[in-house]
This record gives structure tokens, sequence and C-alpha cells, in this order.
């Protein structure tokens, strides 16, 4: 039995098909109309007493699976549904619909749908749905949804959505969303965003990759791009974006060297700092995410947000809490390639557990409080800060 039921399931899938994008008018062809066919396995019942491979059904039942070229209305299925060429309105399985050429309808399925060809309208299936050629429409699995060619829709599904070509639409899974071409639309998953050419769109996951452009946004611990709009994670990567070297001060003391690196408007920066020439032990680390405007060729502003661990006791760890929260605007002139002058005020929030401010600071004990607790001490003041940055 077993053997029967994939012999004709290689049979409905190889079965010859209209080339993508074309589809038969039966009424039109040698195809055979009924209003009824009922079996209880392929080739028991209907499919047996008449030619299958060129019957139409309009209503079709089979109590464990059934066989025939096409559906016009519906079909159900206790087990599973096999049609060579097509089907046009409802289908409904507990194990599995198989449809070697086009769908136009609604499918169903415990399990597993599949279709050769083009599918417009929605697939529903606890396991996996599976479509040749392109799709249109809404596709629901419990794990996976498979299309080969292009998607104009929207995907769900609990493990992973894949397309062989572009997709616009939507895309959201528990795992992963892969795109081979590009991507007009959204995706949202657990795990990874896969584009293989350009994202005209917005990226949300843990891991999002773009192997071309991102118009848009990705939003995740780890981003990659070729170049992006807006990139926001702990790691962003734009291949072709800009990388540059921010070596600054600040009216504390405080010398930082702080990579910066993103996109044309957006940036993440990544900094350390010290306390040279006896001004006071301490060092820190700090990260933060800033805008990137230009104004001329020569000319431009950006404005960052950052965040600073400042470490001051005489270990060169401690985990007390002294955290230095920075804005900082700077506008900065570019004399020759390679290098940039900058410099701009900054608004600053100290939240620490130390009562003091530590040696070298330059204002009182008292000076900036704006909140005195148990455990933590605020301060606000503001400052400045100039540098250079490189390349």
């Amino acid at each position: 039995m077993r053997a029967f039921i994939l012999g004709l399931t290689a049979l409905t899938l190889l079965a010859p098909v209209p080339a993508q994008g074309e589809e038969p008018d039966y009424e039109e062809s040698d195809y055979t109309v009924i209003p009824f066919g009922f079996d209880l396995l392929p080739m028991v019942g209907t499919s047996g007493a008449t030619p299958g491979d060129k019957v139409v059904r309009n209503v079709s039942l089979n109590l464990i699976g059934g066989y025939t070229a096409g559906i016009d209305g519906l079909e159900l299925g206790g087990v599973f549904n096999l049609n060579t060429d097509f089907m046009e309105g409802l289908q409904f399985s507990g194990g599995a619909n198989i449809v070697g050429g086009y769908v136009h309808g609604l499918q169903g399925s415990g399990g597993v749908n599949i279709v050769g060809a083009n599918m417009e309208g929605i697939q529903g299936a606890g396991g996996v749905n599976v479509v040749g050629a392109n799709a249109e429409g809404f596709q629901g699995a419990g794990g996976v949804n498979i299309v080969g060619g292009e998607v104009e829709g929207v995907q769900g599904a609990g493990g992973a959505n894949i397309v062989g070509a572009d997709l616009e639409g939507m895309q959201a899974a528990g795992g992963a969303n892969i795109v081979g071409g590009t991507l007009e639309g959204f995706q949202l998953s657990g795990g990874a965003n896969i584009v293989g050419q350009d994202v005209d769109g917005a990226q949300l996951s843990t891991v999002n990759i773009a192997g071309g452009d991102v118009t848009g946004a990705q939003i995740g611990v780890v981003n990659i791009s070729q170049n992006s709009t807006f990139s926001f994670g702990l790691v962003n990567i734009v291949t072709e974006g800009r990388t540059h070297l921010d070596l600054w001060a600040n009216e504390a003391g405080f010398s930082y060297a702080t990579l910066k690196h993103g996109g044309d408007y957006f940036h993440g920066l990544y900094s350390v700092g010290v306390r040279p020439f006896d001004m006071g032990e301490g060092w820190s680390l700090g990260l933060g995410y800033g805008l990137h405007l230009p104004v001329s060729d020569y000319v431009r502003v950006d404005l960052d947000a950052m965040t600073h661990q400042i470490y001051r006791d005489t270990a060169f760890w401690s985990s007390r809490l002294n955290l230095l929260n920075q804005g900082r605007l700077s506008l900065g002139v570019t004399p020759m390639k390679g290098l940039t002058l900058f410099a701009g005020p900054t608004v600053n929030v100290l939240v620490s557990d130390y009562e003091d401010w530590g040696e070298g600071y330059p204002l009182g004990d008292s000076a900036g409080q704006i909140y005195v607790g148990q455990a933590v001490t605020t301060r606000l003041w503001g400052g400045f800060s100039a540098g250079l940055q490189l390349f």
C-alpha cells in the first residue's frame, strides 16, 4: 500500500503541467467533468471506473485517499488527496493534499500541502506547505513554508519560511525566514532573517542578514548588510558603510578611543577610555549609537548617545555601579581626506553607588546632584568634548 501511494504521488508531481504563469481552461479541453466522485483509495472507486488523468470533479469525497486530474469545487480526504493537474476551490485532508499543477483557492491539511506550479489563495498545514513556482496569498504552517519562486503575500510558520526568489509582503517565523532574492516588506523571527539581495522594509530578529542594501531598518543582536539606512543591534556590520576611529577627550579628563561604524546616517559606537597624566585613577568601556548628518563634503554634524561604565577602584575590574550616560553633539570639519576635527557640547548623567565624584573630577562632591538615595547618587552636568576622527 505504501509503495502504491508513493508511486501515485510521484506520478502526480511528474505529470506534465502548464508553464509557470499559464493555467489551462479545462472546459475547453478534453477533460471530463463529473459532479461527484468517491474513492476509498486511488483506483478503488470513481477513479478506477473513469480515466482518472482526464476527469474533473465538482465534489470529491475520499475515505482514505483519492486520485483525479482536477477539482472544480470541493474535495475532502480522510488521509490524502492527489490531483495531477489543478485544484480550484476548497481542499481538505487529514494528512496531505498534493496537486501536480496549479491551485486557486484553499488547501487545509493536518500534515502537508504540495503544489507543483503556482498557488493563488491560502494554504494551511500542521506540518509543511510547498509551492513549486510562485505563490500569491497566505501560507500558514506549524513547521515550514517553502516556495520555489516569488511570493506576494504573507507566510507564517512555527519553524521556517523559505522563498527561492523575491518576496513582496511579510514573513513571520519562530525560527528563520529566508528569501533568495529581494525583500519588499517585513520579516520577523526568533532566530534569523536572511535575504540574498536588497531589502526595502524591515528585518527584526536575533540575527538579520541582507546580501544587498537595506532601505529601512534592521533591529536585532547582530545585523549584517552591504549598506543600511538604520541598523540597531549589539553588533552591526555594514560592509560598504562608514568605519572611523575617533580620538577625543572631555572636560573630566577622560581620553577615549572610539570605533564608529555604520551606514550613511546611523552608526554604532564602541569605546575605551582612560584618565592619563595623574588626573585620577579610572578607565571605562562604552557603547552607543548615533546619527550622522552630512552638511557638505567638508562639514558634518553628529548626534551621539553613549553609556560608559567607569572603573575607578584600584582593581582592574569592579562590579560597582558607576555609569556615565552621555549625549554628545559635535560639529566636524574635514580639512583633508581621512582627517576630521570635531568639538561640541555634552550633557552628562552619572549614576553611581559612589558617594563622591572620585579623584580628579573638576566639580565638588555636592555639585550636580539631582538625586541622592541609599544606594545610588545621580548627578547631571553640562560639558564639552573635542577630538579628531581618522579614516
